[in-house]
C-alpha cells in the first residue's frame, strides 16, 4: 500500500511533492522495500526471538549481491558484443 501511495504522489507531484515520473516511481519502490525489510526483521528479532547476527547477514547479502551483480554484467557486455 506504501508503494503505491508513493507512485501517486511522486508521479502526479500531489500534496506538495514534484512531479519525478519514473525516478519517483524508482524512489517509492526502494523506500517501501527498505521499510518492508526492516519491519521484518524488527517481527523475526521480537515475535520468534531469533537473534539477528548482523555480520552474518551483511556476508550473505554481499555474495548473493555480487553473484547477481556478475552476471548482469556479462550479460550486458554479451549483448553489447551483438
Amino acid at each position: 500500500m506504501l508503494n503505491v501511495f508513493g507512485n501517486y504522489v511522486f508521479i502526479f507531484g500531489a500534496f506538495g511533492f514534484p512531479e519525478w515520473g519514473v525516478a519517483g516511481v524508482a524512489l517509492s519502490t526502494v523506500v517501501s522495500r527498505v521499510l518492508a525489510m526492516i519491519i521484518l526483521a524488527v517481527l523475526l528479532y521480537f515475535r520468534l526471538e531469533v537473534s539477528l547476527r548482523l555480520e552474518r547477514f551483511l556476508q550473505a547479502g554481499t555474495e548473493a549481491y555480487g553473484e547477481n551483480s556478475s552476471y548482469r554484467y556479462s550479460l550486458r557486455r554479451g549483448a553489447a558484443l551483438l
